[in-house]
């Protein structure tokens, strides 16, 4: 999960770690980019800018045509729902998920969806890992990294009972040691001074 607070360049983190996948020698199959539709140009234009030499296709609208020879494909969350079946058909070398807090509801389609879709290596972004529970980020878990966080009840009895309900701070340390090796997170206090 890239996890950055907001403006700290998730979308050109995420973009760089494609790229050098991708020109690495043989490296196979096709990145599949799914995000909010009001942020697809943002990664359309990010990638023009950043990458101009690789093609990217946006996989939207009414007359969407699948076409897996490219190899770099944004979507949006409402089209992975709708289009599951079709996406499906293929294991994709990278997908990332942009806002993966939207998908922290697993009663969802979508959610359903995501967790389905195959990939080699799967990428949350993220500047909101945890809205209301620490179950979100469970949730989020079960997407990019399966299995990790163990069975909803195991966690529930083991995090987030003692966390929500006792504040416990020792199984609130444990659980960030737990969780820190696959969470990167930069925040804005942090790197300010850095930034350009």
């Amino acid at each position: 999960l890239l996890c950055d607070e907001m403006g700290l360049g998730k979308t050109v983190e995420a973009i760089a770690m494609i790229i050098a996948t991708l020109e690495q020698r043989n490296a196979p199959g096709t990145v599949l980019i799914v995000c909010p539709t009001s942020l697809m140009s943002h990664w359309m234009q990010s990638f023009a800018t950043f990458a101009p030499g690789h093609a990217v296709i946006l996989y939207h609208g009414g007359e969407r045509h699948l076409s897996f020879q490219a190899r770099i494909m944004v979507t949006s969350y409402g089209i992975m729902k709708n289009d599951f079946a079709r996406l499906a058909e293929k294991r994709y070398s990278i997908i990332v998920f942009d806002e993966i807090q939207n998908l922290k509801n697993r009663d969802t389609v979508s959610f359903e969806a995501a967790q389905q879709l195959t990939a080699r290596c799967k990428i949350g972004c993220t500047g909101t890992p945890i809205e209301n529970s620490v179950a979100d980020l469970k949730a989020l878990f079960d997407i990019v990294l399966p299995g990790y966080l163990g069975t909803d009840d195991a966690f529930m009895e083991r995090f987030i009972e003692p966390i929500e309900n006792r504040d416990d701070r020792v199984t609130k340390s444990r659980f960030r040691a737990f969780t820190a090796p696959f969470i990167l997170r930069r925040l804005k206090k942090d790197v300010l001074a850095e930034l350009p």
